[in-house]
C-alpha cells in the first residue's frame, strides 16, 4: 500500500507517518477557514492577511510593488519605502526612510553637543560668544594628548571617556578657533 500524501510504501492502511496523517487531516479540516481573498491574485486566504504566500515571496513579480507599499513604510512619516528613499537592512528596507533617519541622527548629535557645551560653560572661552550652537566648537589645548575628535564622539556623550576627553578642550566660537589654529595670518 502507498501513503495517501507522499506516495511512499507503507504497512499502515493509509499513511506512512503521523506527519502525513496530520497534513491530510489539516487540509481536509483546517483550523481557520479561508474567508478572504489575496488582493493581487484572488487566491482564497485567511482574513488576517491581505496577500497569499506566493505574492509575499515575490513569485508573482508583477504584484511585488503593491506588496511593498502595503508592508514597508517609514515608522515616522509613513512614506512608502523604496530603493531611492530608504536604506536596506539585509533583505528588507529599514524601518525609517533616509530623511527621517538623518533627522533622527542629527537630533541625537545636536542634543549631545548641547550637553557638552553646557558642560564647558555655554560660551566661547576667548570672546564670550553664545548665540548659535553650530558656531561653537571644541579646541584641544594639547593636540598630542588628543585621543579622538569630540565631534566624532558626540553620540556616546554619556560615557566617562567622553567627559575625560572634553576636559582636555576649551569651548570656542568658530572665529576664535580659526585664529587659534592660524595665529600668523593676521590681515595687518
Amino acid at each position: 500500500m502507498n501513503c495517501k500524501v507522499c506516495q511512499k510504501e507503507t504497512l499502515n492502511a493509509s499513511y506512512c507517518s503521523s506527519s502525513c496523517s496530520a497534513k491530510d487531516n489539516n487540509s481536509k479540516h483546517p483550523k481557520r477557514k479561508l474567508e478572504g481573498q489575496c488582493e493581487t491574485c484572488n487566491t482564497p486566504i485567511k482574513t488576517i492577511t491581505k496577500f497569499c504566500d506566493d505574492c509575499k515571496k515575490g513569485l508573482s513579480k508583477e504584484f511585488q510593488p503593491e506588496i511593498q507599499e502595503e508592508i514597508q513604510r517609514c515608522k515616522q512619516c509613513n512614506v512608502i519605502s523604496t530603493e531611492e528613499n530608504s536604506y536596506r537592512c539585509k533583505t528588507k528596507f529599514c524601518t525609517y526612510c533616509k530623511d527621517c533617519k538623518k533627522s533622527k541622527a542629527r537630533k541625537i548629535c545636536n542634543n549631545a553637543k548641547l550637553l557638552a557645551i553646557r558642560y564647558k560653560g555655554s560660551k566661547c572661552s576667548v570672546c564670550g560668544y553664545c548665540k548659535n550652537l553650530a558656531a561653537l566648537q571644541f579646541h584641544h589645548l594639547d593636540p598630542t594628548k588628543k585621543d579622538f575628535a569630540i565631534s566624532k564622539a558626540l553620540v556616546t556623550s554619556k560615557s566617562e571617556v567622553f567627559y575625560n576627553e572634553l576636559d582636555k578642550t576649551i569651548l570656542v566660537c568658530s572665529n576664535c578657533h580659526f585664529e587659534l589654529h592660524n595665529p600668523l595670518l593676521d590681515i595687518n
